[in-house]
């Protein structure tokens, strides 16, 4: 019994030297470590993601439409979602137009670069960053599915909710708008609706790590409480363009500035309250005839990995 007792301890002490080497080893010794992990990950990300639509059930998003009958609300949905869509491909269709009247002079010198084919694909969230409300989560897509890094990640069609970051075979990692990892990014401030053209205003919007953005403009800007943020930030994909990415929640001075505001815009979803999102994945034009092959999927529906 007292040789047993000493192997065991022996064992635990092992254990315990071993981890604390592996603990103080560099990173660059250790990626061998991701592909142990990544066959652990895929058996329970059915069951993790089971816990996050469960937690979903129990605290659904936030609805804004609290004062219409619960027989109503779908429906209701159902046309603000249409209304939208239809709203987004108008102010990409005017923002078009407006960037085509301004680089009229250059315009037959540059040559005009040909948007590629989307194809929209459903994702469940199967984790959650455990430490920060607004950190990077992950998906069951991955590279099998055609998930590459730098894919947008949107929720009821026109809200844009983050960016692919990493891909593996079966996953990915979503990194949430709204995270400061996101950095600096353009937007059109407009009034809500009728999303005007003639009123526009370019801002720079940063993330600001509690789930909203804030931007600094000068206080002559057209912008009033209520306004939609519009992306319209070149350096990501085309399809980022024209999707929503909140509202404007407050304008205030600014104490050392007296000639500028401080603008805080809200995003109508945060991607911690969700299980699903749509992939925007660009492709090239051989690839756009294959799309009945593949599977195309949403936020409400969708096969795919588990």
């Amino acid at each position: 019994m007292y040789s047993t007792f000493a192997r065991t301890q022996s064992a635990f002490t092992a254990a315990i030297l071993i981890t604390l080497a592996l603990s103080l080893t560099p990173d660059r010794y250790l990626g061998w470590t991701n592909d142990i992990a990544e066959i652990i990950r895929v058996p329970t990300r059915p069951f993790s993601h089971l816990g996050i639509v469960m937690g979903n059930w129990l605290r659904p998003p936030t609805s804004f439409d609290s004062d219409f009958p619960e027989e109503s609300k779908e429906y209701v949905d159902h046309l603000k979602s249409e209304r939208d869509k239809f709203m987004q491909l108008y102010a990409a269709e005017q923002m078009e137009v407006a960037s085509l009247r301004q680089t009229l002079e250059q315009i037959q010198r540059v040559p005009i670069e040909a948007r590629r084919p989307l194809r929209l694909l459903g994702a469940s969230i199967t984790a959650h960053s455990p430490t920060d409300r607004f950190g990077p989560v992950q998906l069951n897509r991955g590279s099998r599915a055609g998930v590459t890094p730098g894919d947008i990640a949107v929720y009821n069609g026109v809200y844009l909710v983050g960016r692919i970051s990493d891909v593996s075979t079966f996953g990915s990692t979503l990194v949430p708008l709204t995270n400061v990892a996101t950095g600096l990014m353009l937007v059109k401030i407009t009034p809500p609706d009728t999303r005007d053209i003639s009123v526009l205003n370019l801002v720079q919007l940063q993330p600001n790590g509690d789930g909203t953005f804030i931007a600094d403009v000068e206080s002559g800007f057209d912008i009033e409480v209520g306004y939609e943020a519009i992306f319209s930030d070149r350096t990501w994909p085309d399809a980022a363009r024209s999707m929503v990415i909140g509202t404007v929640a407050s304008i205030d001075p600014i104490d050392d500035q007296p000639l500028r505001n401080r603008i805080v815009i809200k995003p109508r979803f945060h991607v911690s309250e969700l299980s699903r999102v749509t992939l925007k994945l660009e492709q090239e034009e051989q690839e756009a005839g294959s799309l009945a092959e593949v599977g195309v999927g949403s936020e409400s529906g969708g096969g795919g990995d588990p």
